[in-house]
């Protein structure tokens, strides 16, 4: 099952997000653009691991979790990775200091289980994929005369174990599991 650890942004936010998601559509580039339930935070994404893991994942969710408190995040910045020269995720950057440390947590206790390990953590919310060059200039000239629009902050609450389904039209995503920060799982 296809699968990522991830932090749910709350309503305000991801309306926030599409406006800014809208004023882009208008470059009229190449663009999957993420869907407005799927905005979220991937603090690890895992990729197909096999039923028997999903137990061992919970419980390092558990452990890590619970020890971190409720890490405050900051939404602002638009920008690209690999960067804007040559755009292929457009995303809203931020601040959010105890992610890093988190994620950094996650990552050697899942490397641990055999899953291969990832890029080091960037804090992002994934606005869209570039599917094409149609039209990047413009879309690059829009995200800069954005600057550091300001989306605002949350209190993350919990960590969320996400399952992923693949569909033509795009992923689907459905909670699995769910950890508040230093307390008790809840599903």
């Amino acid at each position: 099952m296809r699968c990522f650890i991830a932090i749910l942004v709350p309503e305000e936010i991801k309306e926030k997000a599409v406006e800014i998601q809208n004023k882009l559509r208008k470059a009229n580039a190449d663009v999957k653009w993420v869907e407005k339930e799927n905005l979220h935070i991937t603090l690890r994404f895992l990729g197909e691991i096999e039923e028997h893991l999903v137990e061992r994942i919970k419980g390092i969710m558990e452990e890590v979790g619970g020890k971190f408190p409720s890490p405050l995040l900051s939404f602002k910045g638009v920008g690209a990775f690999p960067d804007l020269r040559r755009p292929k995720v457009i995303w809203i950057g931020g601040e959010a200091p105890l992610l890093g440390e988190l994620a950094k947590e996650l990552e050697e206790r899942i490397r641990n289980l055999g899953i291969p390990p990832e890029k080091e953590f960037s804090f992002h919310l994934t606005l869209g994929r570039v599917r094409s060059g149609k039209n990047i200039q413009a879309l690059v000239k829009a995200m800069q005369e954005m600057g550091e629009v300001y989306l605002g902050e949350m209190r993350a609450d919990s960590l969320s174990l996400m399952h992923s389904i693949l569909f033509p039209r795009g992923p689907q995503y459905s909670l699995l599991y769910q950890v508040h920060f230093q307390g008790n799982p809840s599903y």
